[in-house]
């Protein structure tokens, strides 16, 4: 396999917020630009605006991160496309993680995902949003937090450094988007893309001390 599953059916561990071992290049991770196909844009006003929105909340972590929203483009007209998926294809988003020191090409979005009610996975905003932000967190490099991926050995991971055991509101938590309530990186989120994409050479950990001991 070349790509990530968010598989519906897995389970969080609560653990630190994790790192691929395949990172974006330091050159890049300031100058990254996304787009959406135009069979996506097709979907509305919600969908584009969920791209936006989780391209700035990327780009104001307080990190090196810097993606900027492009509009609609053709094949290679991004660093990162995102297109629809129809169906139920068993996972909310589908992407991949960096690779010779660039993003993941590719975000796929299964609109038309249900809850176990049988309504939109997606009743809100929020809900659109925060997939997006979690899809985009992967192609430049962060794995689930509290992830346990035995269950996809393609790809290796590491805890990001003072992060603690447990956090909820972070966007790389797996679950079911029609219960978040809440979207944008979560403090622990943007300490950690300090830490993976300092500004500077390094970042000091600014955790408690007895979470950096963790």
């Amino acid at each position: 396999k070349s790509y990530l599953q968010d598989f519906t059916s897995q389970k969080q561990n609560k653990d630190d917020q994790n790192r691929f071992l395949s990172l974006v290049s330091s050159s890049k991770i300031g100058n990254i630009t996304i787009g959406v196909d135009a069979a996506y844009a097709a979907l509305g006003q919600q969908w584009i605006t969920a791209v936006q929105a989780a391209a700035t909340s990327w780009s104001t972590s307080g990190s090196k991160i810097k993606i900027t929203y492009v509009g609609t483009v053709g094949s290679g007209g991004a660093d990162i496309i995102v297109y629809k998926w129809d169906g139920n294809p068993g996972f909310y988003g589908y992407a991949g993680v960096p690779s010779s020191g660039l993003p993941y090409h590719t975000i796929y979005i299964a609109h038309q995902m249900t809850s176990n009610t049988g309504e939109t996975a997606y009743p809100t905003q929020i809900s659109k949003n925060r997939l997006v932000e979690h899809e985009i967190g992967h192609t430049i490099g962060f794995a689930h937090t509290g992830a346990n991926i035995g269950w996809d050995p393609h790809y290796q991971h590491t805890p990001v450094q003072c992060t603690p055991p447990e956090d909820a509101p972070s966007v790389m938590n797996i679950g079911n988007p029609w219960t978040w309530t809440t979207s944008g990186l979560s403090y622990w989120d943007k300490e950690a893309a300090k830490m993976v994409y300092p500004k500077k050479w390094a970042y000091a950990c600014m955790a408690p001390a007895e979470l950096q001991a963790m």
